[in-house]
């Protein structure tokens, strides 16, 4: 009900005054003083931050002096299903009036089970005009933002210019099925880490968010389709580089030093990325797949993943998933040449199977400075079998 999401003024105090049980501060008073109420707004803040913004609002029952100490908390933690679309909007303008929100997060869905996570602010609303989302995102401007859209209504929503000029923000995850549209200008001037996942962006769009973060330390790309050349030789300071990728790409990355990478057999080009340290690389396959269909297919996998392979022999800690080394033992039976790695601690995500035992002894051979081998056992292990015609 809305009155559970937002209390009228002075109904709580009321209420507490007709109770005939006593109120939850009657056993804090100490020779008539309160001590929890004498302490300073910021650190009543920061307590009320640990607990849903359901329980914090009660707390404005207890006297005149908690009625507005909520709306100041630096996040905010809301179930909006099945609540009053006015009462959430109160509510969020009421909590806005705080001088500093660290973390807001957007979640639009038909689900009702999709609001679930573990985000210090959720926002899950159904049914929600595109004006009422771009107020929530306006009003939600904080140091960390999650924006996820899993409602096939909202599948052509464009983000409000004024998103791209939050100064402030420091941390950025999107979750969306929708082309993702930039304007000239973005001006993330303090962002650091930066998760899109599901987002449909032309190269020339993802170039604009780059030149306006300028301070771009992680980047995290699932799914993104349309991106093809990923170019971060402009990106600084940025060190630790995540991709999910179904499409071929150029990955030129002069500056991380850290990489995850999953892909598929199409052409993922690792151009530059010579400040390595560690990298973690394995092929995405959901079940049994005919990488190639023929000969010349076959070979072009195989020079791709050894190529790879040179990409990454600087690197001090390698980490290889099963189907890469299932085709690093086809280089091998191939007679494909290795290149010499420089690996010190190299991990096997993988079980010992036959179609894996060729590329790991390759890879062993061919790491002099080898210190440590970890084996990671995964439960599920996929054989990848080319077919020709």
């Amino acid at each position: 009900m809305a009155d559970d999401l937002l209390l009228q003024e002075g109904e709580g105090a009321n209420r507490s005054h007709h109770s005939d049980s006593p109120s939850p501060n009657e056993d804090k008073v100490i020779d008539g003083v309160d001590f929890i109420s004498s302490l300073p707004d910021p650190i009543l803040h920061v307590i009320l931050s640990s607990i849903p913004t359901k329980f914090a609002i009660r707390t404005s029952a207890l006297s005149t002096r908690w009625r507005h100490v909520w709306c100041g908390t630096p996040t905010l933690s809301i179930d909006f299903l099945k609540r009053k679309r006015d009462a959430i909007m109160e509510t969020l303008t009421r909590h806005y009036s705080a001088p500093r929100i660290i973390s807001s997060n957007l979640c639009i869905s038909d689900d009702v089970n999709s609001g679930q996570g573990v985000c210090l602010c959720s926002f899950v609303l159904p049914a929600t005009t595109k004006s009422q989302v771009d107020s929530f995102i306006e009003l939600g401007m904080a140091e960390m933002m999650f924006l996820a859209f899993r409602d096939p209504c909202f599948k052509n929503y464009e983000f409000p210019d004024l998103f791209y000029t939050n100064s402030s923000l420091k941390l950025l995850s999107v979750n969306t099925g929708n082309i993702v549209t930039v304007p000239t200008v973005v001006s993330w001037t303090s962002l650091r880490i930066l998760y899109l996942n599901f987002c449909k962006l032309s190269d020339a769009s993802f170039a604009k968010i780059l030149s306006g973060s300028p301070l771009l330390e992680s980047l995290a790309l699932f799914y993104c389709l349309d991106l093809e050349h990923l170019d971060l030789s402009g990106s600084l300071k940025l060190r630790r580089l995540a991709i999910d990728t179904l499409g071929p790409m150029q990955i030129v990355a002069p500056h991380v030093h850290c990489l995850t990478l999953n892909h598929t057999h199409h052409k993922c080009d690792l151009v530059t990325v010579s400040s390595l340290t560690e990298a973690s690389v394995d092929i995405t396959c959901t079940e049994l797949e005919v990488f190639c269909t023929s000969d010349s297919g076959t070979d072009l996998v195989l020079l791709m993943i050894v190529d790879m392979l040179e990409k990454l022999k600087n690197a001090k800690k390698l980490t290889f998933g099963a189907i890469f080394l299932q085709i690093l033992s086809l280089a091998e039976a191939c007679d494909v040449p290795f290149p010499t790695l420089k690996v010190e601690v190299l991990t096997l995500k993988t079980v010992i199977a036959a179609s894996v035992i060729p590329g790991i002894a390759k890879l062993l051979q061919n790491s002099p400075s080898l210190k440590k081998v970890k084996l990671d056992m995964v439960q599920r292990f996929i054989f990848i079998i080319p077919v020709y015609n």
